[in-house]
């Protein structure tokens, strides 16, 4: 394919594509199918981010060799993973310490603070001192 003049050959490889003139409309429909097919999923997330990096890593291997094609759709299947993965965590939040596995008992009692301050609280005159 011939470039026209002051255009890059991969834009213009990109251009003659038919779903390349809107670029985003790709990378939506990717994340979005994504979070839909995440009740689909059988797997944690911590399985659904080494399956990102990975697509990462070899999308760069891709770009790396220059083959447009092939990191094109890895960079889609990455999105892909990225929707999946953001669905995973809303349903299934991750840690001992989110606010969703705090027992309700917790959260209704009281709770006694100790602390020491370094200094005394340190008095201005007004329009003086830290604002």
């Amino acid at each position: 394919m011939r470039a026209r003049l002051g255009q890059s050959t991969f834009i213009g490889e990109l251009q003659s594509l038919p779903n390349f003139r809107r670029p985003l409309i790709p990378v939506f429909l990717a994340y979005g199918s994504g979070v839909l097919a995440g009740p689909l999923l059988y797997f944690e997330s911590y399985y659904v981010s080494l399956a990102l990096f990975f697509v990462l890593a070899v999308m760069g291997l891709a770009l790396w060799a220059e083959r447009q094609a092939l990191a094109t759709t890895l960079l889609l299947f990455g999105f892909f993973l990225v929707g999946s993965l953001r669905w995973l965590q809303a349903v299934y939040p991750e840690g001992n310490l989110h606010v969703s596995r705090v027992p309700d008992a917790l959260l209704t009692r009281m709770v006694e603070l100790e602390g020491t301050i370094i200094s005394a609280p340190e008095k201005f005159a007004p329009g003086t001192g830290w604002r």
